[in-house]
This record gives structure tokens, C-alpha cells and sequence, in this order.
């Protein structure tokens, strides 16, 4: 993946976090939102199914996640990218619009949920970004690595409430400080299928912006992408 052994180490710890951690966070946040035993029925649901085929037809979510939307297939099998689309977009009232809006980065004051949820879309990108190179300078990394846990503390706080202190929850993210990469075939082939699929998924809906954008030139419309 890379001739940096370290600046390697620091991005697959990087992906590891996100990916792990992450998405149990948001897939927890989720059900938070909406009961895990409702969640099929939910989507099934005439007025979401319309702002579902909305997303799609303004290409925030790709026909393929549509599809597996609608299909009610297992909810837990949802990637960290799907989730945050989810909540960004039919759970907007839940979660509640970020003062910045949804199209602009999180002002860093700003804790809330809606705002961490934009933090952690713009960390995917970021993976994506480094996807060629797979490596992550030693400054970046720790500014992300922090980044990420207060991140998942205030997400884990808000889905157990009083159940869990932030002391218990840090202590159980500290863990993957040191928790052993363990960079197998099988492991990095699983972390780099999903980013693939995250920049495909990127790309895809990019471009049908834009073509969006250029059958509109002329016609004083403005073109945003928020996915």
C-alpha cells in the first residue's frame, strides 16, 4: 500500500477507527432515532419512500443504496457513509440542522450531533483523499485520531445517556490506541473494498451533479452536493 511504513500505519489506524468505531456510533445514533424493531417498517413508510426516491433522484444517494433501502435489508449491514446519509437527510428533524447548514464545514465550537455527523463525513473524504497514497502524516493523524474521539464520546454519550460516564467510553476507545494492526491480506482487502466503494460511490454521485448542474447552465440554478 505504501513505502512509508509508518505514515501507512498511522492512515490504516485511521480507517480502522472510522470504520469500527464509527460506524457502531452512528448505527447506534440511528437506532436511537428510530427503535431497531420499527426501523424496516419506518423506511416502508409512503411519505419516506418518497423523500427516499427524492435522494436519489437528486443524487445524494446512488441507485444501489436505494435499492438496498427500500429492500429492508438489514439495517446492521449499512456502511458508515449510508448511516450518515440517513441521518443527515430523513432523520434531519431528529437530529436537527447544524447552524452552518449541511453544506458547509461544522464551526468548531459547534458540538452537536448534526455538526460532528457533517465532522465525520468530512474525515471520509479525507480517507478517500488518501486512498492513492494510503499514508497519514504523524501531525495529521493525531489531529484526526482526536478528532474522531470526541467525535464518538459525544455521539456514545448521547445514545446512552446516563447509562455510560465519558471516562468509561473514552477508556474503551483509548484501547485502539494501541490495539494491534494485525494488517493481513484478508483485513486490508476488507478496509480497501470499502473505501473503494466510498470513492465510487463519490465519484458517481459527483458526476450526476454536475451533469446536473451543466443541463441547468443558463437557467440561474445552483448546484450543491451534500452526500
Amino acid at each position: 500500500m505504501s513505502d512509508n511504513p509508518e505514515k501507512c500505519a498511522n492512515y490504516l489506524r485511521i480507517v480502522r477507527f472510522t470504520v469500527d468505531v464509527g460506524t457502531d456510533a452512528v448505527r447506534d445514533l440511528l437506532y436511537y432515532s428510530k427503535a431497531r424493531d420499527n426501523i424496516a417498517s419506518f423506511f416502508a413508510q409512503r411519505t419516506i419512500s418518497d423523500e427516499l426516491l427524492q435522494l436519489k433522484r437528486k443524487h445524494i444517494i446512488t441507485k444501489e443504496q436505494y435499492e438496498r433501502i427500500i429492500s429492508c435489508e438489514n439495517v446492521d449491514n449499512f456502511d458508515l457513509s449510508l448511516l450518515i446519509t440517513l441521518l443527515t437527510n430523513i432523520f434531519a428533524v431528529t437530529i436537527g440542522r447544524p447552524a452552518c447548514g449541511w453544506d458547509n464545514p461544522a464551526d468548531e465550537n459547534n458540538t452537536s450531533i448534526a455538526a460532528d455527523l457533517l465532522r465525520l463525513k468530512d474525515i471520509r473524504n479525507t480517507i478517500i483523499g488518501h486512498k492513492s497514497s494510503a499514508q497519514i502524516s504523524s501531525e495529521e493523524y493525531k489531529s484526526l485520531w482526536k478528532d474522531l474521539e470526541n467525535i464518538f464520546i459525544r455521539i456514545k454519550m448521547v445514545v446512552c445517556g446516563s447509562g455510560e460516564s465519558e471516562k468509561s467510553i473514552r477508556t474503551k476507545l483509548e484501547v485502539y490506541i494501541s490495539k494491534a494492526l494485525e494488517p493481513t491480506d484478508e483485513i486490508e482487502e476488507r478496509y480497501a473494498n470499502l473505501i473503494q466503494r466510498w470513492h465510487d460511490e463519490f465519484t458517481t454521485l459527483q458526476n450526476e451533479v454536475e451533469r446536473l448542474c451543466e443541463r441547468t447552465t443558463g437557467k440561474h440554478r445552483y448546484c450543491t452536493i451534500h452526500f
